[in-house]
């Protein structure tokens, strides 16, 4: 029988094999959330978590879409153990935000999809992680608008808080006042002002035309089609119309937390001198271009990101 960590009291199960259930993460807030720990083949022996990580999609998106990059994560580790004992786990942590994926919520609950509001479900859920796991670094990884919610999160921690976490990776992602229109609070024009019946209607052209834009790979482009067009136009509205993408000036705070900044060169949702920009407005950060990708970078081009994670984490454990 494996060992395991001491039992935690936070909202996540701290198990060996995945944990997904749906769970209150506020009063009245009830999110799909799931831990995995890796590697995924552990010694009876290892009972020690050596580091966390705390995975934020983007809007409208869900946390599946962290699968192939958690698998990859998942298979570096067996290999760098190479048989031998692990020294420790890392533990995985993902979340359907509010009325995505699995996190059903009613739609015409307009306020519940504030930028406020999901940025408070996400506070506590990395809080019951960190008081959970004692001493334990914690780093973020977030995409898109999720990259947004992660700077705007460190900066609502206490320093006893903050300094537990030991860097970000921020994908895809850009902020307010940067060279694009879309990292406007308020979304895009077509949520302001296209009532909701006919943006159901034109969901299935909007869906097509964010996927090809968002995704060179002809087969995640599928899957992704099926997701988007599975959204509730209502919830999309409510989310996008409020909307507040992360400012300069509270980029310029994060003084004190590593960040590593991945944009695919061939991104046509956010380009990438907005990647640059995000990583120009960072005082303590690094940036990795990748080649033949798009939006969904972390998911093309799995292999290459996760192997990049993977270096800035040891390198920040190590300091």
């Amino acid at each position: 029988m494996k060992s395991e960590p001491s039992k935690g009291t936070g909202i996540f199960s701290e198990s060996y094999a995945e944990d997904k259930r749906m769970r209150e993460v506020r009063i009245g807030r009830i999110l799909s959330v799931r831990s995995v720990f890796l590697p995924s083949k552990i010694p009876e022996s290892c009972n020690k978590t050596c580091a966390n990580i705390l995975f934020i999609h983007g809007s409208c998106a869900t946390s599946r879409q962290w699968n192939r990059l958690v698998s990859q994560l998942d298979s570096m580790l067996l290999l760098s153990n190479n048989g031998k004992k692990a020294v420790g786990t890392f533990g995985c942590f993902l979340f359907d935000q509010l009325g995505c994926g699995e996190s059903k919520h009613p739609a015409e609950n307009w306020n519940a999809y504030s930028a406020l509001e999901l940025l408070m479900d996400l506070q506590s859920i990395t809080r019951s992680i960190l008081n959970s796991y004692d001493n334990v670094p914690l780093f973020l990884v977030a995409h898109s608008y999720g990259v947004s919610q992660a700077i705007q999160l460190i900066d609502t921690l206490s320093p006893s808080e903050e300094v537990k976490v030991k860097g970000m990776v921020l994908i895809g992602g850009g902020l307010k006042g940067g060279p694009s229109t879309l990292t406007q609070d308020g979304g895009h024009w077509i949520f302001r002002y296209i009532p909701t019946f006919l943006l159901r209607y034109m969901q299935p052209s909007l869906s097509r035309k964010f996927v090809q834009s968002a995704i060179l790979d002809k087969e995640l482009q599928q899957s992704h089609l099926e997701a988007s067009n599975a959204n509730d136009m209502a919830i999309c509205k409510a989310f996008y119309r409020q909307q507040k993408y992360a400012t300069i000036e509270e980029a310029l705070k994060l003084k004190n937390v590593p960040a590593l900044v991945i944009h695919g060169k061939e991104d046509k949702i956010l380009p990438l001198n907005v990647g640059e920009h995000l990583h120009n407005s960072l005082p303590n950060s690094e940036f990795f271009a990748v080649n033949d990708a798009s939006h969904q970078v972390f998911e093309e081009k799995y292999v290459e990101v996760a192997s990049k994670i993977m270096k800035f984490i040891n390198s920040q454990m190590d300091v």
